[in-house]
């Protein structure tokens, strides 16, 4: 019995800006205390755990802890990635789809801390702009894409207007706007992602993930207007949600 075991995660939520190194980090930290300090994976998975769901990150930690337990043995767990702090002082681990709460409870949370920005560090700082950025995310998450769409509109017009149009986060606060968008508009949807996509290669390039990501959007949104037509006729209301 006894032993040392490890939890290496390497994370980045897909609703903020892209970070670009905790994957890469999170596998040299998990060589770097196998080969030097003999630890040993705390789960029946070899190497670090890349990008987790909210359930994969949570079954993770318990595995982790679960054979800490029956093997007495002591447990190191580290993270590499976004996280998010509340009005309340605690602390979020961020999955790849964001915080592994109910989204209304995501929502409160962040709107005190908004509140708490606002008083601290005012309108324009980064950090109140990244919390306006996650409740707009959040009301996506509930299903309320109006909503969500109106607070991301206003963001990009702010992240633009402080940080400047070709600024990481106010591209991505674009590509949260145009990916609610299909919910509601496909044209539209359409144009705001083939508009975003030739910035995207002209200031990313064409092989960054974020560019990927939109020209798959592209190719998706332009699919689903096809069979739509298809299906039901252009001329359709339900053709487009729109109409």
């Amino acid at each position: 019995m006894g032993g040392r075991l490890a939890l290496i995660v390497g994370s980045e939520c897909a609703a903020l800006p892209r970070l670009g190194f905790p994957g890469e980090l999170a596998t040299e930290l998990y060589a770097n205390l196998s080969a030097a300090g003999g630890w040993q994976p705390a789960t029946a998975q070899l190497g670090p755990v890349l990008d987790p769901t909210a359930d994969e990150l949570t079954e993770a930690v318990n595995d982790a802890f679960a054979a800490a337990s029956e093997q007495q043995a002591t447990l190191l767990f580290g993270f590499v990635g976004h996280g998010v702090a509340t009005a309340d002082e605690d602390f979020f681990l961020l999955a790849h789809e964001g915080l592994a709460i109910a989204p209304e409870r995501a929502i409160s949370e962040l709107e005190r801390l908004l509140a708490d920005h606002l008083r601290v560090v005012g309108p324009d700082d980064p950090s109140t702009l990244q919390t306006r950025h996650s409740i707009a995310y959040w009301l996506g998450k509930s299903g309320d894409l109006d909503r969500a769409i109106a607070e991301f509109e206003q963001v990009a017009i702010d992240r633009e207007r402080i940080l400047g149009p070709d600024h990481v986060d106010t591209l991505t606060t674009r590509s949260n706007i145009a990916a609610n968008r299909g919910g509601r508009d496909m044209q539209q949807a359409l144009t705001e992602n083939e508009q975003l996509l030739a910035d995207q290669e002209r200031i990313l390039g064409s092989d960054h993930p974020d560019t990927r990501t939109t020209r798959d959007r592209v190719l998706f949104v332009q699919q689903q207007i096809r069979f739509r037509h298809k299906q039901l006729g252009p001329d359709s209301p339900e053709s487009n949600p729109s109409q």
